[in-house]
């Protein structure tokens, strides 16, 4: 299916010709949410929740922004690193204390705490 106008409304399968405008649920007389599963099934790069719309036209204008907002995200998935670096594999070592924390300024804590993040 690569044109939009060659979508044709087909009664469901048992129900007769008469049955099948019941089944739509768009002013244009298509079955939108199985225009909108189709539309899916055609197009696995898309964001599903963005397919949304109240006519066939709505439909097919919202399968490019999602298409585009699921390409931003996988970008920005390949752009993480896999794994953090500095991370042991195990149980760190033992770190020193600082004995009386209430006497060390807010500056100081925050500075202690990079400190021992950065090993």
């Amino acid at each position: 299916m690569d044109r939009t106008d060659d979508v044709i409304e087909q009664a469901p399968e048992g129900a007769s010709a008469a049955q099948a405008p019941q089944a739509a649920s768009g002013g244009d007389g298509f079955d939108l949410g199985r225009i909108r599963e189709l539309i899916l099934a055609a197009h696995p790069d898309v964001v599903p929740d963005l397919i949304t719309g109240a006519t066939f036209d709505e439909l097919m204008a919202s399968i490019e922004p999602a298409r585009a907002a699921y390409a931003r995200i996988v970008a920005s998935l390949r752009e993480q690193p896999t794994a953090a670096p500095g991370i042991p594999a195990g149980q760190p070592g033992r770190q020193p204390v600082i004995a009386n924390v209430e006497a060390v300024s807010p500056r100081g804590k925050i500075a202690e705490g990079l400190r021992r993040r950065r090993g």
